[in-house]
């Protein structure tokens, strides 16, 4: 607590990443195994929704980016909220005039889990325009919480960036510039739906690989990189290729 002029402010001090943690192959297989789990619970969700179409999908996540972005919250806020719109999307019939409610909604639960500050209601109700308002995210809050049982601590791709990059053979410098790449990368492919069928771990993968292909790393042959990524996410080397060319497309229609 810092208290100068009378006034009074929170500083805030992020973690530091533990090299034990991150140089131990049982988390990694934890993650891996955590993730396989969660995806074998969703695919039970089996709700089609019949008055959202992929376009109102692709808005919302946009918005709830934009968001995240205005109030400069921690990377992982909108990965995770979206990874809460996609359960509920999966799990009961949504009203379009809702969708906006349930971003808003999972936007608040993600930075309960992730933020250091969390966003507050009145916020969410102001970029909504006075579309939702207070007293309905209050009342959604207990309601979401239901539907994912719970379980806030979805697994998201970006959980396996620095565990990935501990295996990857380059400067701790150049490590800190292919993080940043990777996870920039990461954080556009939860804005398009069509991702959301690859696991987290193999979209992880992907995103290092095309970091690395920015920085100008030569690694031949180029199976070699495939193979080496999709072993550490425990995928085969035809499905990362496949998530990489859904990514390559999503990302070329976004910087369109």
């Amino acid at each position: 607590m810092d208290n100068k002029c009378g006034n009074s402010a929170v500083r805030f001090c992020s973690a530091m990443f533990d090299p034990n943690l991150l140089g131990d192959p049982r988390v990694l297989m934890n993650l891996l195994a955590h993730e396989r789990r969660q995806r074998a619970e969703n695919q039970t969700r089996e709700c089609r929704q019949t008055d959202i179409t992929l376009e109102m999908r692709k808005n919302l996540a946009h918005w709830m980016l934009q968001v995240c972005e205005l109030r400069l919250c921690e990377e992982e806020v909108f990965p995770l909220a979206m990874s809460y719109v996609r359960i509920c999307l999966s799990s009961f019939p949504l009203h379009r005039d809702h969708l906006k409610l349930l971003g808003s909604t999972c936007l608040l639960l993600a930075s309960k889990m992730r933020n250091k500050v969390q966003l507050h209601i009145s916020i969410l109700e102001y970029y909504t325009g006075g579309s939702v308002t207070c007293h309905q995210i209050r009342e959604w809050e207990p309601f979401i919480l239901n539907i994912l049982h719970w379980d806030l601590e979805v697994i998201i791709s970006h959980n396996f960036l620095d565990h990935m990059l501990e295996r990857v053979f380059c400067s701790l410098e150049m490590r800190a510039s292919l993080r940043k790449n990777a996870g920039s990368y990461a954080t556009l492919c939860y804005t398009d739906c069509n991702l959301s069928k690859f696991a987290p771990s193999t979209i992880t993968g992907v995103c290092i690989s095309k970091a690395m292909q920015d920085f100008g790393f030569v690694v031949s042959p180029a199976e070699d990189l495939y193979t080496f990524l999709s072993a550490l996410t425990d995928t085969t080397t035809d499905e990362f290729l496949a998530c990489q060319a859904e990514m390559d497309s999503s990302l070329y229609v976004q910087m369109q």
